[in-house]
């Protein structure tokens, strides 16, 4: 997993927790629109977007239905 992957994970279990379900979909968008502006790839982020349903919602908004395309296999798992 990419430096970038493990930085997303740890924010998001640093706040999924406190946050009401029905406000984690919003909140996980705007850590990977944050993420995007601030010029994260999607290659970077796709093993921790993977791991999580609404991160995997809010990946496929920011950056289109690719987690299937994006070849991971050289990163350390």
């Amino acid at each position: 997993m990419s430096s970038e992957a493990q930085l997303l994970n740890e924010i998001w279990e640093a706040v999924r927790d406190v946050l009401p379900a029905k406000a984690r979909g919003d909140a996980a968008l705007g850590i990977i629109r944050a993420m995007a502006v601030y010029g994260f790839e999607p290659v970077d982020l796709v093993s921790a977007a993977d791991e999580d349903n609404d991160l995997t919602a809010a990946y496929n908004e920011v950056y289109g239905d690719d987690i299937e395309d994006i070849d991971v296999s050289g990163f350390d798992e």
